[in-house]
């Protein structure tokens, strides 16, 4: 009787065990990809002031990478012809069209364009697709020229601080 029940407990603990490994599946994801999921999934039930929040928090993050890679590259820490700026703006484009066709097709319909934050918002999204798109052009052809992106840059940065203090 005693062997069965440890037996049993054993089970129980590899099920157990089994369901938490589960779990980190969603980690290794990242966060874009759980935050596009949210976006998703809470559709149905969040509210559209909620999902453009939580759009704006992933394309944000998004653009001071875009930002950071620009910035290095004007540095010269990094050469826009090297297979390091080519492979940084390989793996950062998708992830800015995901999160764009996202905003544009899942927030932005349901979104009230009267209101001061969700006109910011709108015009965020805009910008961050046009910087990422002469971006990934700029790197693609090795002709990259700070001030082409230094002015779309501070303008996202404006957009974002519009956003940030409007009501």
């Amino acid at each position: 009787m005693q062997k069965i029940l440890i037996l049993i407990c054993i089970l129980l603990l590899l099920i157990g065990c089994s369901d938490h490994s589960k779990g980190n599946e969603q980690v290794e994801k990242g966060v874009a990809g759980n935050q596009n999921e949210k976006i998703a999934e809470g559709e149905l039930e969040k509210k559209p002031e909620e999902l453009r929040d939580l759009s704006y928090q992933e394309i944000s993050n998004l653009a001071f990478e875009m930002m950071d890679l620009a910035t290095k590259i004007q540095d010269q820490e990094i050469d826009v012809d090297s297979v390091e700026a080519k492979k940084a703006m390989s793996e950062l484009y998708p992830k800015v069209k995901v999160n764009f066709e996202m905003a544009r097709d899942k927030v932005i319909p349901k979104l009230d364009k009267s209101t001061p934050k969700n006109s910011y918002y709108i015009q965020l999204v805009n910008e961050f697709l046009g910087l990422a798109n002469n971006m990934k052009r700029a790197i693609e052809h090795g002709d990259f020229t700070w001030g082409q992106v230094r002015g779309q840059m501070g303008e996202l940065q404006t957009i974002m601080d519009g956003y940030n203090k409007a009501p």
